[in-house]
């Protein structure tokens, strides 16, 4: 039965027999997370630029609309376009990154541009001296349309297939098992050219007699070792492949193990015969969905994925960047006001926990004289290590407009949890000591604003129940993320999250 050996106090603690070096991990993720992002991005400039070259934009012979009417025509059939393309499961990983599997959902594309054509000839006639070279301009653009659109998938299918094969895209997975099923599971993974890579293998029954690898990948250890492993790497699945899964205590695993952000699958035992790992034709699936060649049950999910990490992402940027020009000057002011107020430098670093229970470096405008900066005691109303102008900066969050440097380093997202350093206390006990699944508020990136922000749950924690509130609005959020909830988040803050009684 699975062991419940690891207690929260010591989750943020390392150790070191199962650390490893994991080359390119950060440029990894990047690319095999927002892979099908980029497909789609690509698509809709393609299909943009197309319609820019098609017949209705040139000659005098056709009625040509207005550009605004031409401009917004071409949206909207770019948009429709990609609607039937990613129902047709175009932009799953497994499509994306294999032609044949791309060819193989085909022929829907030529439907939807034939579809999108014939709107465009209902809505816009042409003259009447030339309908038969309009249909024949139509004709050879929409041919050639389509065979460069086919050649684009071809050239993104391999560039995929090129960073796979050298690492810089791949979904690394933790398998529980060391039977031959386990075996073969790895060595489908590991041939199945989607950039798969098991990293390491346990086992419940864990002894020190057992083979030290299975299929070349080594045994680290027991469920504990699994837990500790998953903590301090980046591990996107874990895999239970044994060939009695009904063994393991399920409910115990999922609820020790679902603090990070990783998915949990398990390998049925009807799939396996003769200790042959049956692959289910065409259930191929993804490094960024579950995984390709075999047929899994899920137990439990990341909070964000696909399409919708790459949709924050790209909010991220946007919105981190038109802020900085927004309140560029503002921030340059800041900085001169530090200067004059308080000798000492016009940043503020500070090590937080951020995704995945990692340590980084927070910027923050000083506040606070030199010599009492960073002493781990949390701030108080009323505080004498202020000074004057930090009062001010503090009473309307000005001091946090340097996280948005944060926010386009990868370390902070716009919205969010917000990030405490790791010895934050309420009432005396460490955070992670007083909230037994305060962790779990890690499984996203921590963000500027978030959901317990404008709901009045900022400022002091001198009680327990105001950490609890704090970290159970924070987990709502997490586990009922969506793209429009960071929106009205964002629409909130402007109004009620700047300032406040708990702003200080």
């Amino acid at each position: 039965m699975l062991e419940n050996s690891l207690s929260y106090g010591s989750f943020y603690d390392v150790d070191s027999k199962l650390l490893e070096d994991f080359a390119g991990t950060k440029q990894t993720k990047a690319a095999l997370q927002h892979f099908s992002g980029f497909s789609l991005i690509c698509d809709f400039c393609f299909l943009m630029t197309a319609f820019a070259f098609s017949p209705l934009s040139f000659g005098s012979a056709f009625k040509a609309p207005s550009i605004f009417a031409h401009g917004s025509m071409g949206f909207a059939l770019t948009v429709f376009s990609l609607v039937i393309f990613y129902l047709s499961k175009l932009y799953r990983i497994e499509t994306v990154a294999n032609f044949r599997f791309f060819c193989a959902r085909f022929a829907l594309i030529p439907l939807s541009i034939f579809i999108a054509s014939e709107i465009e000839n209902f809505m816009i006639s042409p003259g009447t001296t030339g309908t038969a070279a309009f249909h024949q301009a139509l004709i050879t653009w929409a041919g050639l349309t389509l065979c460069l659109f086919v050649a684009l998938h071809y050239a993104i299918s391999e560039a995929f297939r090129f960073l796979a094969a050298r690492g810089y895209a791949s979904h690394n997975v933790a398998i529980i098992g060391t039977s031959a099923v386990a075996e073969t599971s790895i060595q489908k993974l590991h041939a199945s050219g989607f950039g798969v890579r098991v990293r390491a293998v346990f086992e419940d029954n864990f002894s020190q007699n057992r083979a030290p690898s299975v299929a070349g990948v080594a045994v680290k250890g027991g469920i504990p070792a699994l837990l500790q492993y998953t903590k301090h790497h980046p591990i996107d699945t874990v895999i239970i492949a044994t060939e009695s899964p009904i063994s393991f205590n399920l409910k115990a695993l999922i609820e020790q193990i679902s603090v990070q952000p990783l998915r949990i699958a398990v390998l049925p035992p009807q799939l396996i015969a003769g200790a042959r790992v049956r692959t289910v034709p065409f259930a191929w699936c993804a490094p960024a969905g579950t995984l390709p060649g075999l047929h899994l049950v899920h137990l439990a999910d990341v909070p964000i994925r696909g399409l919708g990490g790459f949709m924050k992402s790209a909010m991220d940027v946007i919105v981190a960047s038109a802020a900085l020009l927004l309140f560029g000057p503002l921030m340059i002011i800041c900085a001169i006001g530090i200067k004059i107020a308080s000798p000492g430098p016009v940043f503020f670093k500070q090590r937080r926990i951020g995704y995945r229970n990692k340590e980084f470096w927070i910027f923050k405008f000083r506040t606070m004289h030199t010599a009492d900066c960073d002493t781990g005691v949390l701030t108080q109303r009323n505080d004498p290590r202020i000074f004057k102008l930090g009062e001010i900066m503090r009473k309307f969050s000005l001091d946090e407009l340097p996280q948005l440097f944060n926010v386009l380093k990868g370390d902070m997202s716009v919205v969010g949890p917000r990030p405490h350093i790791q010895e934050a206390r309420a009432a005396g006990i460490l955070y992670f000591k007083a909230v037994p699944n305060y962790p779990a508020r890690h499984r996203v990136k921590p963000g500027i604003t978030g959901h317990a922000q404008i709901s009045g749950w900022r400022g002091p924690t001198e009680t327990i129940d105001q950490i609890e509130n704090r970290v159970a609005h924070d987990l709502h959020y997490v586990e009922n993320w969506s793209f429009l909830g960071d929106i009205k988040i964002l629409i909130k803050t402007v109004f009620v999250g700047f300032s406040g009684e708990n702003a200080f």
